[in-house]
Parts: structure tokens; C-alpha cells; sequence
């Protein structure tokens, strides 16, 4: 009886559930699907163009479109909600955009599309070929490369030199494929690189190639060149072409002499103020400094000093004192005293005579004489006297039978070493006769800085304006002063072995 009761109360129960569920369902309204819309672009993500012919989808899936020929596209009706947008295009990669689209309203996307990398080949075949030897010094550097499909290729080409870090030629983004060089050292081994980029931004570094260059010349003429601001000394022949710098230095390098034979080249450079004694081979390499006492006295640029005649050593000024020095700066000997109240200037060594000539100056640099001596220093005599006008540059004739100098014939006394009309003078030692070969200079200039040529039948000098504004250049004459030509340009100090 209790069990009949309780099973009414729980089937009143139930039907009192279901009847309140019913009424919920009947209360509950669906709501209609809403729409919005959607508008957008596409362009090259590298040059900004629009990009026509790109697949647009959408996730959830709903639409899919495609760009026009301006980069746009539509969508007019796209239910509203969160969605994930692709644009795909072959050769480029596939773009990814979230957008929501609100009820009746347009929601704009732009996409930006990246093109897909190609690696464009490396470049190949070389000119001059991987490790070609003897080439030029001004030479054209080519290879080959093959463009990607529907792609363009730029360059960048580095080339070094042997024992530089630091590429010494560079070509960034270039769309030849070769590279002139100019004036490169000789025999030097250059290595080369070319990395070949794809306008999709793919790059291939290609091998490392090398060449070496051609021998140096045996040139029979050393110079110096003002080279902003500093004296270079050069090496040549006698073609203006073959003019190759063989100091790069950040001083002076003054006064080339070449060693009997031409292996070596001993100049002056003031590279710690003071002007020493340097030596290197006749390319410009092994440079090294001879003397510790520089080479110095009254109006004593660097160039007061001359070779023994077995290439052993070298005879220097400094101030009052003539020394001897071996080729290694040992044994540095006294050999003379100049008179007081003078110094020693540039100076000559015979072999033939086994005498040395040498110019002393008084504190004015118009007050000059020449001397002769033996190698020791003994049997001093004076040959040229203390004359109006400066007096310089004396050297002797190979035979060491006559004396070659400069003065000034026009007397002019210039405390600031102004000459107006210096002419080259050869003076017979035993007849002390001495003839003026400067007959034939063009008036208003001053030949100065006299050499013999090897051989003795002509003379090389420089001559220049005597108002300092001209530039200096290089002549040859005979030796009577006959055939005077012009040599080299914006050079002076010559030496010719």
C-alpha cells in the first residue's frame, strides 16, 4: 500500500518536469543566420605591384575568390564570424590572414605576398682560369651563370689580395658578369669571388678562384712623386706607362739610388721625423732602416747621403760629420769634419778613383762649396768655391775623371733657397776647366738634381719653373747639352742605372 503511494508521487513528479521543459522549448526563439561582406587586395610583398590570378579561401570554408588584374577581390556575402583568409599564387609563398566579419558590414584584408626563394646556381667558368699565372696587371675578371626560370641574377664580386684580409676590390649588386681591374701589383696572387643573388632574394656563394700577376720589370729608372702631400718613390722605364709605385707610405721617401746592378734601392724617409737611411729590393719589398744618426745638418732634406761602390755600405751627412756606414747599420765610421761653422750636404763615390765629393753649407742656404776627397776622409781639397748663388747636387762621371754640381748663375742670394736661373755644370778634375751644359734651358726655370747615365753620354735632371708654381719633371740631354727631352712628368730626384 505504501509502495502504490510513493510510485504516484514520483509519476506526478515526472509529469511536472516534463511539462515545465515543454513550456522552456516552446519559449526558446532561433535566431536567423547574419551576413557581412568582404573586400581586399594583393601585392608583391619586394616591389609593391598588384599581384592578379591569387586564390582566396576562406576557414571556415564559405567563399573562394580571385584577384583581378589590379590585385582585388570580393566577397558580397560571407557569414559573420571569425575567419582565417589564404592567398595562394604559384612562386609565392602561401600568406595567412585572421579577419572577423561583423554583421552588414564590409571588412577589408590586404595581403602582402612574399615570392618563394630560388638559389640560383653558382657561377662557373672563370677568365682568367682558377690559378692562371702571368697575367696582366690591367685585366677584365668574367664567368657564367645561368638565370632562374622567370628570375633575374645581381653579383657581388670580392676580390683579395695575398696577404690582406680586407677584399682590395669589391662590386655589390651588380648586374654584369665581369669586372675590369687596373694597375694590380706585380707578382701577386689575387683571389676572387662571385656570389650570384636571385631577385627573389636566393644567393649562391660561388668557389674561390685565384691568378697571380706578371714578373716585376727590371726598369733602369727610379724616381719620387709628391703623392698627396708625401714623396713616393716609383720605378719605370723609360715609358710613362710602365710607372709603377713601389712606397706606399704615409712619409716621405726621397732621393732613390739604385745598387750597382739594380737588385736594390737605398732612399730617405723621415718615417720617425728624421730622415734615416732605408733599403728595400728593387720591387719596393723587405723595406728596412739602416741608420740610428739621421741624415741631417743645414738645409738636409733626406738626400745626403750616396752608395758605396761595391754596394757594401753607404757614405752620410749629419751635420759636421761625413760617415761611413756597412749595409746592415754596423761599423758606422767617422770619415771627415766639415770646416766650423758648415755641415755636410749630398755627396758622391767614385770606385774608379776611390775619391768621394761632398757638398758643405754654411747656416744660409746659399752658402755652398764642393770638396774632394779620398775615401778615408784624407787629401781634402776644395774644387768649387763659395760662389753667389746656391751650389748642389754634386756626383761624379763614371770614370770619376769630372764633377758634376748645379748654381744658380743669376747670383741671387735667397735666404728661403729661391733659385732663378740654376744651370748643370761639369768640371774636369785634373784641368779644373768646368762647362755650363745648360745652355739650351728654356728661361725662367732651373735644371737641377744632375745624374750620368749609366753608359756617360747623357745627362738626367729635373727642371721646373724658378717661381715654385711649376711642376717638376724629368729630362734627358746629352751630355754637352744637346737633345733635351722631355722624360717623365711630376717626378724628380732621378737615378738611372
Amino acid at each position: 500500500m505504501i509502495n502504490s503511494h510513493w510510485n504516484k508521487i514520483k509519476l506526478i513528479a515526472l509529469l511536472f518536469f516534463v511539462s515545465i521543459a515543454a513550456i522552456s522549448c516552446l519559449e526558446q526563439v532561433v535566431e536567423p543566420v547574419s551576413f557581412g561582406s568582404l573586400k581586399g587586395s594583393v601585392i608583391d610583398n619586394f616591389n609593391g605591384e598588384p599581384l592578379a590570378g591569387v586564390e582566396i579561401n576562406t576557414n571556415p570554408s564559405s567563399s573562394s575568390v580571385i584577384s583581378d588584374s589590379l590585385g582585388n577581390f570580393t566577397i558580397d556575402e560571407i557569414a559573420t564570424g571569425e575567419y582565417s583568409f589564404t592567398a595562394n599564387l604559384n612562386g609565392y609563398e602561401k600568406t595567412f590572414l585572421n579577419a572577423t566579419i561583423d554583421k552588414k558590414i564590409t571588412t577589408e584584408i590586404h595581403f602582402k605576398m612574399d615570392r618563394q626563394v630560388i638559389l640560383p646556381d653558382p657561377p662557373t667558368n672563370p677568365t682568367p682560369a682558377a690559378g692562371a699565372s702571368q697575367q696582366p696587371r690591367n685585366i677584365t675578371l668574367t664567368w657564367n651563370s645561368t638565370t632562374p626560370k622567370n628570375d633575374s641574377l645581381l653579383f657581388d664580386v670580392f676580390v683579395w689580395e695575398s696577404n690582406i684580409d680586407s677584399a682590395v676590390f669589391s662590386l655589390i649588386n651588380s648586374s654584369d658578369t665581369f669586372l675590369v681591374l687596373k694597375n694590380l701589383r706585380y707578382e701577386t696572387t689575387y683571389f676572387w669571388q662571385v656570389n650570384a643573388i636571385s631577385a627573389t632574394g636566393g644567393k649562391s656563394n660561388g668557389e674561390v678562384w685565384n691568378f697571380s700577376t706578371i714578373q716585376f720589370p727590371d726598369n733602369r729608372f727610379a724616381l719620387s712623386t709628391n703623392v698627396n702631400g708625401n714623396y713616393q718613390i716609383y720605378s719605370t722605364n723609360d715609358s710613362t706607362d710602365q710607372k709603377i709605385q713601389i712606397t706606399r707610405t704615409s712619409y716621405n721617401s726621397v732621393h732613390p739610388l739604385f745598387s750597382n746592378g739594380r737588385a736594390e734601392i737605398a732612399y730617405g724617409a723621415n718615417k720617425n721625423l728624421d730622415y734615416q737611411i732605408h733599403l728595400m729590393d728593387f720591387k719596393g719589398n723587405n723595406s728596412r732602416q739602416i741608420t740610428n744618426i739621421p741624415i741631417a745638418g743645414f738645409h738636409n732634406t733626406g738626400t745626403g747621403f750616396c752608395w758605396w761602390p761595391d754596394n757594401g755600405g753607404f757614405i752620410y751627412s749629419n751635420y759636421d760629420n761625413l760617415y761611413s756606414i756597412d749595409r746592415n747599420g754596423s761599423n758606422l765610421t767617422l770619415v771627415s769634419k766639415a770646416l766650423p761653422g758648415r755641415n755636410f750636404g749630398n755627396s758622391d763615390y767614385s770606385g774608379s778613383t776611390n775619391k768621394i765629393v761632398v757638398q758643405t753649407v754654411g747656416s744660409l742656404i746659399y752658402e755652398g762649396e764642393i770638396y774632394l776627397m779620398n775615401d778615408d776622409g784624407s787629401d781634402t781639397v776644395r774644387i768649387v768655391d763659395d760662389l753667389p748663388g746656391i751650389i748642389n747636387y754634386p756626383t761624379f762621371s763614371i770614370d770619376g775623371k769630372q764633377v758634376m754640381y748645379t748654381r744658380d748663375v743669376s747670383g741671387f742670394d735667397s735666404a728661403d733657397g729661391r733659385q732663378l736661373d740654376t744651370h748643370i755644370f761639369i768640371l774636369d778634375i785634373l784641368t779644373m776647366q768646368t762647362i755650363d751644359v745648360s745652355g739650351n734651358k728654356p728661361a725662367g726655370t732651373n735644371d737641377l738634381q744632375p745624374y750620368f747615365s749609366p753608359f756617360g753620354s747623357q745627362i738626367i735632371f729635373t727642371n721646373v719653373l724658378n717661381d715654385g708654381s711649376g711642376i717638376k719633371s724629368v729630362y734627358i740631354m746629352d751630355v754637352d747639352g744637346a737633345n733635351r727631352s722631355l722624360l717623365f712628368e711630376n717626378a724628380e730626384m732621378p737615378n738611372w742605372k
